[in-house]
């Protein structure tokens, strides 16, 4: 069988050719069978142009409400019309960047105009959502910021309601209250099926008609953690975690526990393409030509004196001099791999990466972005930023709301020359476009932390072509870290459809 059609914002065509059809765009759509694009006039065409046999292109209609809005893109609109629609819900797979918040609030719009929204994100982004919310919506109502002691009559009165991840959980009023639609942002964030939040708000869902998902990775080790995710959106058609693990994921019996466990990612099976109707993956391509990164080789710093002798130390025998006659002991291997990632970046005064990055810094433009993990190394080279003369600012996660907020704030729209960031507060939704080199100083065990971070300043609207400069002190564990990283890597593209290549040149390989 072979025809074309216009599936609201989408446009379909079932037809062999796919080379043909890949070219113009296209991509393969499991769920319909069929290869789907935007149903924009330009893509049309360009289908048509083909003159694929038995294929007849319709049009697409003018798009009208929130749909109409000329800000949006194609892929925004197609992805908004989709979320609207949608009768159990839905994920929004895009890379950071590309527009998702302004897709859920046209499609909120569109779907539920003037019923009650509940937005759960973390708690850093609340600020950005409200600010989104009066820059996108078009359906009036008033927005409220549920933090501290709960404001009733406040939050019964707005359409919008936007809450952290964490005062979710806790607040018991929000649970089975019949809300029209929870949108839960960076969605990642629900974690396993054994974790405080997927619990909390398995309670709530039972009170919720749709649940739209949004997230840049949603992956952080196997397809097995979109299980989770996707029982939120339709819990009846996603009843049974180890069934959808044991179709997607390697698993075996944990001969220690006696539980089963997931070791890895399955080969030839594809959780995205195979719930293709509850989940929509944008690309990259499908969104404007944004500049590239320039990636530069990993910057080396080789450790010396104490810090070296301390790192010895702790590797041989899970013991650390503190220098002040105090000694630290590692508990376990865990502890011990975060110690050496501790020492590594920063102790007792002395930093090799910090001298590395200090030297070379002046041959790149600001403003910097430097991500950061350990806090007290993180305040040392701030304090050393700005005695070289620089308007830094540092956040970590001790830093207070209103400090935090005016910090990144001031970055966004460049009045900073320095931000040290901590990969944990920063690495969700904020834009940092004015960024022209990034450092990272330190990473994480976690792939996602580094593919969010990677994402902050290549985002709608970037001019210029940031520098990516890794730091990392050979023959240590950053080594490891950056292996761990990679292999991760490998699901991440998977599932977002991302170019791994590029995300392995931010490494510095």
């Amino acid at each position: 069988m072979t025809r074309a059609w216009i599936d609201g914002e989408d446009l379909l065509v079932q037809h062999p050719a796919g080379a043909e059809l890949k070219q113009v765009g296209a991509r393969w759509n499991k769920g319909m069978n069929a290869w789907r694009m935007a149903a924009t006039e330009m893509n049309c065409l360009a289908v048509d142009e083909l003159s694929l046999p038995g294929i007849r292109v319709p049009r697409p209609a003018r798009p009208s409400g929130a749909l109409a809005d000329e800000r949006l893109y194609a892929y925004q609109r197609s992805a908004a019309y989709r979320l609207a629609h949608s009768k159990h819900g839905m994920i929004l797979i895009a890379p950071p960047g590309l527009g998702k918040t302004a897709v859920a609030i046209a499609a909120a719009d569109e779907g539920v105009p003037g019923d009650q929204v509940v937005v759960v994100a973390p708690a850093s982004l609340l600020r950005t959502w409200e600010r989104q919310i009066e820059r996108w919506a078009v359906v009036p109502g008033a927005v409220y910021r549920m933090e501290g002691k709960v404001d009733v009559e406040a939050a019964t009165a707005a359409r919008w309601i936007v809450v952290s991840w964490e005062k979710a959980v806790r607040e018991k009023d929000l649970w089975g209250r019949g809300w029209p639609l929870f949108i839960l942002d960076e969605s990642v964030l629900t974690k396993s099926r054994r974790s405080a939040r997927y619990k909390a708000l398995k309670k709530m869902r039972n009170g919720i008609d749709r649940v739209w998902e949004l997230s840049a990775s949603p992956t952080t080790i196997t397809s097995a953690d979109l299980w989770a995710q996707l029982n939120l959106v339709w819990p009846r058609a996603f009843p049974s975690f180890w069934r959808f693990a044991e179709r997607y994921t390697v698993t075996e019996d944990n001969v220690w526990s006696g539980y089963k466990s997931v070791v890895a990612e399955k080969s030839g099976r594809d959780a995205v393409g195979d719930n293709s109707d509850l989940i929509i993956v944008v690309t990259e391509d499908e969104g404007p030509d944004l500049p590239e990164y320039l990636f530069e080789p990993a910057l080396d710093a080789a450790l010396a004196g104490r810090q070296l002798t301390a790192y010895r130390t702790m590797e041989a025998a899970f013991i650390a001099d503190l220098g002040d006659g105090t000694q630290r002991v590692a508990k376990n291997e865990i502890g011990r791999l975060m110690d050496l990632a501790r020492i590594a970046s920063y102790w007792d005064g002395q930093s090799a990466k910090h001298d590395a990055l200090l030297d070379v810094l002046p041959g790149y433009d600001p403003p910097y972005l430097v991500w950061t993990y350990w806090k007290e190394g993180a305040r040392a080279l701030s304090e050393r930023l700005r005695a070289s003369g620089l308007d830094v600012w540092q956040v970590d996660g001790d830093t207070r709301t209103k400090e935090r907020d005016a910090a990144l704030d001031s970055f966004s729209v460049g009045k900073l020359e320095a931000l040290v960031l901590s990969i944990g507060v920063g690495k969700f939704g904020h834009s940092f476009q004015p960024t022209r080199t990034i450092a990272y100083v330190d990473k994480t065990w976690n792939a996602d932390d580094y593919f969010q971070s990677l994402h902050r300043v290549r985002r709608i609207g970037l001019g210029h072509r940031p520098v990516v400069l890794p730091v990392r002190a050979p023959g240590t564990v950053d080594e490891l870290m950056d292996d761990n990283i990679e292999g991760k890597l490998g699901v991440t593209a998977k599932v977002t459809r991302s170019d791994l290549a590029r995300l392995l040149r931010g490494l510095g390989r």
